[in-house]
């Protein structure tokens, strides 16, 4: 059976098999509300209330929310594979760094040269590196996740009248 998802007074389609499904076998597309700067839209595809109600009343889909219970724990968790993932981020991006700064150095320490700088390359190169390489928690990349860090707790499902709600009358 296909979740849907009832979140702030709308209903939405998280996974992407689900929405195959929905696409191919139900010609219900949605309206994909994920990433909005990217080029490509992306999911989750927010379902109009008729689509959700007609999906249920067929069997096909259940709609559900989210009963998210943020512990200690889940926080402790979840500022873990932050700062892991800023650690790994920041290897990452000071090797490539450094292997774009080791192909200009050259050109660098000439013009360091010019204005008087007697440094050795090894030191510009490292000055050049700590002042470009400054990966901290506002600039990390977050990856697109494509299941929960954490389990959120238990689905409820939703009535069938709360969906009913939000539907336009004709």
């Amino acid at each position: 059976m296909i979740e849907l998802h009832y979140c702030a007074g709308g209903v939405f389609v998280f996974n992407v098999d689900d929405w195959a499904i929905l696409r191919k076998t139900h010609r219900i597309l949605g309206e994909l509300v994920g990433n909005l700067n990217a080029a490509v839209p992306t999911l989750p595809s927010q379902l109009l209330p008729e689509e959700a109600l007609l999906l249920v009343e067929k069997g096909v889909a259940k709609v559900i929310d989210q009963q998210y219970e943020y512990t200690s724990e889940i926080k402790e968790k979840y500022e873990q594979f932050e700062n892991e993932l800023l650690a790994q981020q920041q290897v990452i991006y000071r090797n490539n760094r450094k292997r774009q700064l080791e192909t200009m150095i050259d050109n660098i320490v000439a013009a360091k040269r010019k204005r008087g700088d007697d440094r050795p390359p090894e030191e510009i190169l490292n000055e050049e590196l700590e002042k470009s390489c400054k990966v901290t928690k506002e600039n990390m990349i977050w990856p697109t996740l494509l299941t929960p860090l954490f389990s959120a707790g238990e689905s409820v499902e939703v009535s069938r009248d709360v969906v009913l709600e939000k539907t336009s009358e004709l």
